[in-house]
């Protein structure tokens, strides 16, 4: 297995350009573990066999920045654009031969665009349209064929996951159903990333899901605190392999099968 947790911390600064334009500007600073078990037998195709399963948890730092911008009409419609840099990463030396780019496991770049219309004092609807850019990222995607090009695992053109490039279609409710309560309604359908020639790493990651629906709620006190929780759902969605496992491994083939639960919650504070 593949376990990977990240913090972040966004540095933001909105500049209202005039009353309906405003430019916003983020630094996002991460720390990030990588951590892998199990796949000992991936050594064998390894450039440092000793770096790639099994060696605990395993830290690197990471930075990118973000822009946007948002134009909001007195009519309640609103538009925006956004783009976000990759993360560029320090190196998983403990995990040097099994992540491409001998460590480096670096997120990927995503821009995109959207509109939101208020059709009352109530009801806000928004749909936008996002694209993250894997196929840039040694380590995400690099493709499995790297092998029969002589690139072990871990070096610089080495396997990845090789996922494609990502096209989410996102639509979205906020209904003010109380005073002080927001009800919110999301749907997400992308493209599927996973390739079927690349199932054998795709175990290590519940990425074939295609579909999410989402149900939040946010609260707001008299104190002035807000809080929100969310749940998110997947469907079950599956890749069935095609030469999946290369001949080093007995061939045959992998087939992968997903659906995915997430909660989350927060507390904030707006300040004027």
């Amino acid at each position: 297995t593949l376990d990977r947790s990240s913090a972040a911390s966004d540095v933001y600064k909105r500049q209202q350009l005039t009353p309906e334009h405003a430019l916003g500007f983020a630094l996002n600073v991460g720390y990030q573990t990588l951590e892998v078990k199990g796949v000992q037998f991936l050594g064998m195709i390894s450039s440092q066999a000793d770096r790639v399963s099994d060696n605990g948890t395993d830290g690197a730092l990471n930075i990118g920045f973000s822009i946007g911008w948002r134009s909001e009409w007195s009519n309640g419609l609103a538009f925006g654009a956004g783009y976000k840099s990759k993360s560029w990463a320090e190196k998983h030396d403990s995990y040097a031969g099994v992540v491409a780019g001998r460590g480096r496991l670096e997120l990927p770049a995503i821009w995109g665009f959207g509109a939101s219309y208020r059709l009352s004092e109530t009801l806000l609807v928004a749909a936008d349209y996002q694209r993250y850019e894997f196929r840039n990222e040694a380590a995400m995607g690099n493709r499995l064929s790297a092998l029969n090009q002589g690139h072990l695992l871990g070096t610089d053109n080495g396997p990845g996951f090789g996922y494609r490039d990502l096209n989410a279609y996102k639509l979205g409710v906020d209904w003010k159903a109380f005073e002080h309560t927001s009800i919110k309604l999301g749907y997400v359908a992308a493209n599927q990333m996973m390739q079927p020639s690349e199932t054998l790493f795709g175990i290590l990651g519940p990425v074939p899901t295609t579909t999410h629906y989402s149900l939040g709620l946010t609260t707001k006190s008299s104190s002035g605190f807000e809080f929100t929780g969310a749940v998110s759902y997947a469907p079950h969605k599956g890749v069935a392999g095609q030469n999946s496992i290369p001949e080093a491994f007995g061939g045959g083939e992998t087939n992968v099968r997903f659906h995915v639960w997430s909660f989350g919650v927060s507390l904030g504070r707006p300040f004027e």
